[in-house]
């Protein structure tokens, strides 16, 4: 009996997130001026951190997926190895919800750590520009920077939030979550599916498939969100060194306070 095994978790790189180190070179080189604004140098320290925290989460959230993967694997195929099962097996329990759950969370995470990556660019741009991921490039000055927030979203960034929206504001994937193992003709496979069509919004009209599989999911969007933050890295140290970047220094923070009216 051929039992397909699990993939790796997908590389994680040591340390800060790329965005964080360059930001943190920077702030070096721009200490070195004492004429320059303190405003950006702390900036530069504070919302890369932000963004920071949510990449971790992501990658907490990355790692609680494959050890779920890696429990229901052993115990499933297990399963099929010592007794007759025909075709499928399937299993729901509280461990199988957590895991959806950390699933959900992901995609929150990974969704902060994009419109967080949309606020430590911001002066790059003379005036203010939209401080969540889609509004930025759409609208964003022309220009490299831009191009890679755009060429991410049709990539694999508006698929992500499709996903998103849905189990936040519609459905989850299913009432009753499973994991399974099911015999292809390559072998038995241990996934736990979800929809190829999200923006359905309804559990009776999602299609499932073999290439929709959590775990395939985001090691491939986690794959993406560590090679944007390479990008971007890359491209505003060279904006820097080219004198591009900062071009706005000051009126940085308290952007997007919401004040609502006293409560009759």
């Amino acid at each position: 009996m051929n039992i397909i095994p699990l993939p790796d978790l997908p590389p994680i790189p040591s340390g800060s997130p790329q965005l964080v180190q360059v930001l943190d070179d920077i702030r070096s080189s721009w200490l070195d001026d004492e004429d320059n604004d303190f405003e950006f140098d702390w900036f530069a320290r504070e919302y890369p951190r932000i963004y920071r925290h949510h990449v971790e989460h992501a990658e907490h959230r990355l790692r609680a997926i494959h050890d779920a993967y890696v429990e229901f694997h052993g115990e499933l195929s297990e399963e099929v190895s010592r007794r007759d099962v025909c075709g499928e097996m399937l299993v729901s329990r509280y461990r199988v919800k957590e895991m959806y759950w950390d699933f959900e969370a992901f995609l929150n995470a990974v969704s902060s750590s994009l419109d967080a990556a949309t606020r430590v660019v911001g002066p790059a741009y003379k005036t203010e520009t939209p401080m969540t991921f889609n509004r930025f490039f759409r609208s964003a000055s022309a220009g490299r920077l831009r191009d890679l927030f755009e060429t991410a979203a049709h990539r694999w960034v508006l698929k992500l939030k499709d996903y998103r929206d849905c189990f936040v504001h519609y459905t989850p994937t299913n009432t009753i979550l499973f994991f399974g193992i099911r015999e292809y003709s390559d072998g038995w496979e241990v996934r736990a599916q979800i929809p190829q069509n999200p923006n359905e919004r309804d559990i009776l009209g999602f299609r499932k498939g073999r290439r929709y599989d959590v775990l395939k999911y985001v090691s491939t969007v986690w794959r993406h969100l560590t090679a944007f933050d390479r990008a971007v890295s890359r491209e505003l140290l060279s904006m820097y060194r080219r004198g591009e970047f900062p071009v706005r220094t000051t009126d940085l923070f308290f952007k997007g306070k919401r004040t609502r009216p006293a409560l009759r």
